[in-house]
């Protein structure tokens, strides 16, 4: 009898969503900040921000409704710390990261705000996330303070596509401040460290296996918005798309124009060139940014955060992204992926 117990609570278990399998709280994917600023101007005690660096020209503006949130939280007296990337003692150190960091050090001792830089050499912290009273955490796809569009229909207006989720559960809180406490106190001149405990749907590099083993179980069809496809595609990346689209599912992949000389790394051209009828490779209109980095798979699951296609990414920094199978957040991110592919032109290879 107990094994029998033991057998229907394992199928319940796994018919559930994958945040309600393992104790998480409902996370909830938006595309826009005004939650975010809603429960910033909630906040009672801290705030605590990690993030790879600042959009300089809004950090400075108080016309940024997340600036202004964060100033005026500040003003009541609530604990503000950002953990920004070490680029002061990074070996790829120079004049622009200076000055970032130069500029990112004034506006926080402008504002009395707690700012750290934590060394390294070897690799950055692109890892992007908020924690309120620790009660509620936010995971972004892009750096502060978080530049969205505020719509997805077509305009002439630049802005740029960002995805963050917003949950509540307290083991995702926890484990996003033991990440922040971890990469403060780390030692320069080393690897950044592999996390070998993790929640069961939050993907934290370096050398996370989940984020392969993610593109690698699909069944049936893959959407995938990603920047930055002009680096090297890593092996890993290349083997598990191959390895699905050997099985004849279908691949969606939506990036942005390149400025010449620069094309799509030749990895995924040669893979377009191979199956013809199954990598469709688009890109976005021009006036839209692509820098989410979203995973829809079957239609069923999606994943989301800082995580980009880059051998840095997946295997030298600290990056994190959440996955989840909730109906709302798939009926959320197959809307906005389907509309942007709509708006969008297939790529076409040219030669310089």
């Amino acid at each position: 009898m107990r094994r029998i117990r033991t057998y229907i609570f394992i199928i319940l278990a796994l018919s559930l969503p994958l945040s309600q399998s393992s104790g998480f709280e409902n996370p909830t994917l938006s595309l826009n900040a005004d939650t975010l600023v809603n429960d910033i101007q909630q906040a009672n005690n801290t705030i605590q921000i990690a993030t790879y660096s600042a959009y300089l020209k809004n950090l400075w503006s108080s016309h940024d409704p997340v600036i202004a949130a964060l100033e005026n939280a500040q003003r009541r007296g609530v604990n503000i710390e950002i953990q920004w990337n070490g680029f002061k003692d990074n070996i790829f150190n120079n004049q622009t990261s200076d000055s970032k960091q130069s500029s990112e050090l004034k506006w926080c001792q402008y504002h009395h705000i707690s700012c750290h830089f934590p060394s390294k050499t070897r690799a950055y912290y692109h890892r992007k996330f908020m924690i309120i009273d620790d009660r509620i955490s936010y995971i972004m796809t892009g750096n502060l303070p978080w530049k969205v569009c505020t719509s997805l229909h077509p305009s002439r207006k630049h802005c740029t596509i960002n995805y963050m989720w917003r949950t509540s559960s307290p083991e995702l809180i926890h484990e996003l401040e033991a990440i922040s406490k971890a990469d403060d106190v780390s030692p320069p001149s080393k690897p950044i460290l592999t996390l070998n405990k993790k929640p069961v749907n939050l993907i934290i590099s370096p050398n996370d296996d989940r984020y392969m083993r993610f593109i690698q179980q699909t069944k049936n069809s893959l959407d995938i918005m990603q920047p930055f496809l002009q680096v090297k595609l890593p092996n890993d990346i290349q083997a598990s798309l191959q390895q699905i689209l050997k099985k004849g599912i279908k691949v969606r992949l939506l990036t942005n124009p390149l400025p010449a000389p620069q094309k799509i790394s030749q990895e995924l051209l040669d893979l377009q060139k191979k199956y013809p009828s199954l990598l469709s490779i688009h890109e976005s209109s021009p006036t839209m940014f692509i820098h989410a980095k979203v995973l829809i798979r079957d239609k069923a699951s999606v994943m989301a955060g800082s995580i980009n296609w880059s051998d840095w990414s997946l295997h030298h920094n600290r990056e994190v992204a959440l996955m989840d199978n909730h109906p709302s957040n798939i009926k959320f991110s197959l809307k906005n992926f389907n509309a942007l592919w709509d708006q969008s032109t297939k790529y076409k290879t040219v030669t310089y």
